[in-house]
């Protein structure tokens, strides 16, 4: 009984040993000793120490914890305030992880519902007139993301129109657009300022709802298409060095031959929980919203059915949609970063928590 105990112990101690260590040096291994007495700032309440190591949000904690310290939270003011004054005196000019207070950490989340219901629209195959007008006035835009959530009609083979923004000038402003290949795939294209890129990104025709985003960004030249959270195309193109008119006219289910009308090429199936913002939005975003969690980006136009006007045939429908929310809701939403060498930007931040970042634990004195 005590030899097995003792082997507990011994295998505990290499545990927690394992895991408190960083992979690479710490600060104290590549530091002059007066540079690291710079690393340290101790206030009436706390010590602090900066670790010029990068680490996941994670297990930077865990390190912290094996320092007999914990990772730096700003509850307070003046917890804020002293942390920017060891950055500012350090000279440090990197974002540091700092704990969240509202969350616990790195702790896995049991979601109470993966089903949730969205009112939809339903685009039957029996009429080909089915289209549905999202009325907002557009701006003009140097940057656009557009989500939604897809449900093909297995039957229909032929070109479809997700959405089409047609503009005054330009019919063919900016459209999402599906075909079905022989092996019974969905193939997704982009139409930006009137260039058809190709059909490349897709998924099974197997009745399923999927959710699709896709993104654009004059000032990165650069495109993409996201299919379930993942990106399944991207690119950019020499014709894309202008915003997208605005004034323009969004129709979901049906191609715009001609500004606002002479509809070709329709949509069948089911549509819902279409979002749009106006700027391009990154992978851990769009991995956020296929989970059905939100994002920190404020919405251009939110769905809303109230807003959208749809063709007499075209039918609301409740839609019970899988979340598969089922990892950690910390890494989904992105981790809290501090900066305290600009007076220019925002001091806290978030960002995708398995990023490497140095990291600040606290400990008392």
């Amino acid at each position: 009984m005590t030899g097995t105990l003792l082997r507990g112990l011994i295998l505990f101690l290499l545990e927690v040993i394992c895991e408190g260590e960083p992979t690479r040096a710490g600060p104290e291994t590549m530091l002059h000793p007066h540079e690291q007495d710079k690393l340290v700032h101790q206030t009436s309440r706390w010590v602090l120490k900066l670790f010029n190591d990068s680490l996941p949000f994670s297990r930077a904690e865990s390190f912290c914890r094996g320092q007999f310290s914990s990772l730096i939270t700003l509850e307070q003011s003046e917890d804020k305030e002293e942390t920017v004054e060891l950055l500012r005196q350090t000279g440090f000019r990197s974002p540091v992880w700092v704990r969240d207070h509202n969350r616990s950490a790195s702790k896995m989340v049991a979601f109470s519902r993966q089903y949730l219901e969205f009112s939809a629209l339903k685009f039957p195959k029996e009429s080909h007139e089915g289209f549905a007008r999202v009325t907002v006035s557009f701006p003009v835009l140097s940057s656009v993301s557009v989500c939604v959530r897809v449900q093909w009609n297995t039957d229909w083979n032929d070109v479809s129109t997700v959405f089409s923004y047609a503009a005054p000038v330009l019919t063919n402003e900016f459209q999402l657009r599906g075909r079905v290949d022989m092996q019974g795939h969905i193939h997704l294209a982009l139409i930006i300022h009137g260039k058809h890129f190709p059909y490349k990104a897709s998924f099974a025709n197997d009745g399923a709802w999927h959710h699709i985003c896709v993104t654009w960004s004059r000032i990165s030249n650069h495109w993409a298409i996201y299919v379930d959270g993942d990106r399944k195309d991207m690119g950019s193109g020499t014709d894309m060095d202008r915003d997208i008119h605005g004034d323009g006219i969004l129709i979901l289910g049906q191609d715009q031959d001609s500004f606002g009308g002479n509809f070709t090429e329709p949509f069948f199936g089911n549509i819902t929980d279409l979002n749009i913002w106006n700027v391009s939005l990154e992978t851990i975003h769009v991995r956020a919203l296929n989970l059905c969690l939100a994002t920190i980006q404020e919405k251009f136009f939110s769905w809303n059915l109230s807003l959208i006007n749809s063709h007499h045939v075209v039918k609301e429908v409740q839609a019970p949609l899988f979340c598969p929310a089922v990892h950690q809701q910390m890494e989904l939403q992105g981790c809290r970063t501090l900066q305290g060498w600009s007076d220019q930007l925002p001091p806290l931040g978030w960002t995708d928590c398995s990023d490497f970042l140095p990291f600040i634990c606290r400990s008392s004195p």
